[in-house]
This record gives C-alpha cells, sequence and structure tokens, in this order.
C-alpha cells in the first residue's frame, strides 16, 4: 500500500510545484489520467497528444515526470524515452502499455524506462507509483 494523503484535493497551478507530462495519442486516456494524477498533492499535468508535442513541451517548461503509452502513431514511447533520456538524462520516464511484452527489454533493463505499467492501470496504482518519482511535498 502505498503512503498517500487521506484528503486528496486539487491544487491550482498556480500553486503546483510537482510537474508530470503524460502523453498518450488518444486524447481522452490522457485526459483521463490527467484527472486522475491531478489529485495527487501539489501536481500540474500538461498532456500531450504525441511524441513531438511532447518533446515540445519539454523544451518550454521543467517536468519532474514523463509518463508515455508505448504504442503511438509516429514516434513511439520507447522512442520518446530514449530522446527525452539524451537531453533530459535524469527524467524518470513511466511506460503505459497493453504490449509490455512487445517492450524491448533494453529500454527497460537498460534504465531508459523507470516502470511499466500495463493497461488498464487502476488510479491508485498510477498515483502511487507517480509518488515515488517525484519530489516530496513539504
Amino acid at each position: 500500500m502505498c503512503p498517500l494523503p487521506l484528503a486528496i484535493t486539487t491544487v491550482s497551478a498556480d500553486a503546483a510545484h510537482r510537474h508530470i507530462l503524460v502523453v498518450d495519442d488518444d486524447g481522452l486516456v490522457a485526459m483521463t489520467i490527467q484527472a486522475g494524477l491531478e489529485k495527487l498533492p501539489s501536481c500540474q499535468v500538461e498532456v500531450a497528444t504525441s511524441g513531438e508535442q511532447a518533446l515540445s513541451l519539454l523544451k518550454d517548461q521543467p517536468f519532474h515526470l514523463v509518463i508515455t503509452d508505448y504504442r503511438m502513431p509516429g514516434m513511439s514511447g520507447v522512442v520518446l524515452a530514449e530522446r527525452i533520456k539524451k537531453d533530459w538524462p535524469h527524467m524518470p520516464i513511466l511506460m503505459i502499455t497493453a504490449y509490455a511484452s512487445d517492450l524491448p527489454r533494453s529500454a527497460v533493463l537498460g534504465g531508459t524506462i523507470e516502470r511499466v505499467l500495463n493497461k488498464p492501470v487502476a488510479f491508485m496504482e498510477m498515483r502511487c507509483v507517480a509518488e515515488e518519482f517525484l519530489p516530496q511535498v513539504p
């Protein structure tokens, strides 16, 4: 069981100091994940629907965590993770997928991806795993 606070409240973007980037080509899935993660204390969650859009957002603002889908048209989640690690080597990356057995072992074992979560992911599990990689809330 993860040590989440009993009272989870949404924090305004001005007060948020922990930033998460969610990348999923399915906008509805991305917005659903966004809504679930914004319940974490002091979190602001941005959404990108492609790898290219994610890289653009990463260049424009700081993030503490990236959560990306694996299978996306154009740039896959693994390619996105590799590109992120080139410019932001300490950025934690979580991969969500229904195809975990298709992931290249080198991406997981080589440290490109910190954790793989199987779809469908329960919000509580995603929040608990995200908390492991986010800065602590004072």
